[in-house]
């Protein structure tokens, strides 16, 4: 599946729940996506000069002794990035097979609302929690 495919189907994925008031998408589905990306060449940031989204797919690493911590704090920070001017598609899922990774998949208009979600997270609890964990 192309990776432009890939990521269609995540937005879709992401507007269904959207409008069914889901606040968790299943995590096989994204684990499925996450992992055929990861397999194409834009599995890292992406930006095409006629398409000025960023996406960027890749997992957090958190050690056993922190992850009750940051499953607590992720769903504040789901939901404050879904909130964000310019975030189109965001989540993160635990992965199925592998204890303590959390896959991140995410999706920007373009930069400038990249930058700013950046800058946010900078400030926040989710900043704190996760801080020293590698990415």
């Amino acid at each position: 599946m192309q990776y432009s495919a890939l990521i269609n189907r995540a937005i879709a994925v992401q507007l269904d729940h959207q409008k069914a008031k889901i606040d968790e998408t299943p995590a096989a589905v994204i684990t499925t996506i996450h992992q055929n990306a990861i397999q194409c060449e834009w599995a890292k940031k992406v930006e095409d000069p006629l398409d000025k989204r960023v996406m960027l797919n890749g997992h957090l690493d958190v050690p056993s002794g922190r992850l009750i911590a940051v499953r607590e704090a992720l769903p504040d920070h789901i939901k404050l990035t879904r909130a964000e001017k310019g975030c189109i598609f965001f989540e993160v899922v635990e992965d199925e097979t592998q204890p303590g990774r959390f896959l991140v998949s995410e999706i920007f208009e373009n930069q400038e609302a990249f930058d700013a979600h950046q800058h946010r997270t900078r400030n926040s609890d989710w900043f704190n929690v996760t801080k020293g964990i590698p990415r």
